[in-house]
């Protein structure tokens, strides 16, 4: 094999080869891409919900924050895909120069065989070249050399214009994904403009407590007591169910010691129970205002969700406790081992109290409550902490 086949075969092997090992990639940031585009649908349906029925400018702050994080996160995929379509871009230029300089050398070396055939047109030079030989091998490897000369360089020549070709609308492609995704950057920059400016609204908004006291108080000090009040029942709610779990695990010591220790090995790989952004994550949240500065403390996270989705189980283990407590709705508490998980918000429950459960298996439905519809969910160590749950979820 000459170099000049040599480079056609590997030319091909790259195009056959490279998007194959490069799909899962590209699968995986378009599934990315996707879920990030459901988030920023499921959220932009919240916000007209919220001004249809005038809502909590804290609900509507917390909706507009992941908004914008889904749309951060869309603007660096675009980013990310821009600059794979220019790497991709690059190399297949680079391929292209490096075939049409061996085609033009070949074309080259065409154009000298004319003319040397036109120069020496005459059947006597030919007769003369194969009687020239030194034996009769040589002479019919002569002839056959003068036979398959025109036809194999045809050959590769047609190879080769057909791999440029190839080349030409592999790159044509490309630079149309590139149109693409850069429309989609300035796309996504756009939205991200607009989606500060509403969060600078919503501020704004907060922080108009302190001239208008009057309008805003009972809603923010009704706000801070539900959010205390519903603290302080899943706070006693954890106490009885961490007790109920220690006296579950009687008599079973090392299975729930394994348990635990396995719960503990997938942290930052555990199934999410539900589909959907974080509007409020773990921790003090803060909202600003003037006078009335508000914090709230979540012992868990809230995932915004459309009414009747599906919750799952993020790990095996066993239902310790089904509860209904006002302002939550219906909620699961899960042992798996010495840790817990809590569901909550659940508008239908499909588990019962002492049932073994599997990761992934569907434990209840989401449930619209006061106006607002999220799933919320909360991990605890094995002495009752909770910890926080984007930690480890995948």
């Amino acid at each position: 094999m000459n170099r000049l086949s040599a480079a056609i075969l590997a030319f091909a092997l790259m195009l056959l080869v490279s998007p194959r090992a490069k799909s899962d990639d590209i699968s995986s940031r378009q599934r990315r891409i996707d879920n990030l585009k459901k988030d920023v649908e499921l959220l932009e349906g919240r916000l007209r919900q919220n001004e249809i029925k005038q809502g909590s400018a804290i609900e509507r702050l917390d909706l507009v924050r992941a908004k914008i994080t889904a749309e951060k996160s869309l603007v660096k995929e675009s980013d990310r895909e821009i600059s794979a379509y220019r790497d991709s871009i690059r190399r297949c230029t680079r391929e292209i120069r490096t075939l049409q300089a061996r085609l033009d050398t070949l074309t080259t070396y065409y154009s000298h065989l004319v003319r040397n055939a036109y120069k020496n047109r005459d059947a006597k030079i030919w007769y003369i070249y194969i009687l020239a030989s030194e034996d009769i091998g040589q002479a019919f490897r002569r002839i056959g050399y003068l036979k398959n000369l025109s036809a194999t360089m045809s050959a590769q020549a047609r190879k080769i214009a057909e791999a440029r070709e190839e080349m030409k609308v592999h790159r044509s492609r490309l630079q149309n994904l590139q149109g693409r995704a850069e429309a989609i950057k300035l796309k996504r920059q756009a939205d991200l403009k607009a989606l500060q400016k509403d969060e600078n609204s919503e501020q704004k908004l907060i922080a108009s407590l302190k001239t208008n006291a009057s309008k805003y108080k009972k809603e923010v000090d009704a706000k801070r007591k539900e959010v205390e009040r519903l603290n302080k029942e899943l706070e006693r709610i954890r106490r009885e169910a961490l007790s109920s779990a220690k006296k579950a695990s009687k008599g079973k010591t090392a299975e729930n010691v394994a348990l635990s220790k396995e719960f503990a090995a997938n942290k930052g790989k555990l199934p999410w129970p539900a589909e959907g952004p974080v509007i409020q994550g773990f921790g003090v949240n803060t909202y600003p205002s003037a006078k009335h500065s508000l914090t709230m403390k979540n012992n868990g996270i809230n995932v915004a969700m459309q009414a009747g989705a599906k919750v799952s189980a993020v790990f095996g283990g066993k239902v310790i406790k089904t509860f209904d407590v006002k302002g939550y709705g219906h909620c699961v508490v899960i042992s798996h081992g010495g840790y817990m998980t809590m569901y909550c918000r659940l508008g239908a429950v499909s588990v019962k109290t002492g049932e073994a459960v599997a990761t992934g298996q569907a434990i209840g439905k989401i449930d619209t409550i006061v106006g607002e519809t999220y799933l919320h969910f909360e991990i605890c160590d094995p002495s009752g902490n909770p910890v926080n749950p984007e930690l480890w979820l995948r």
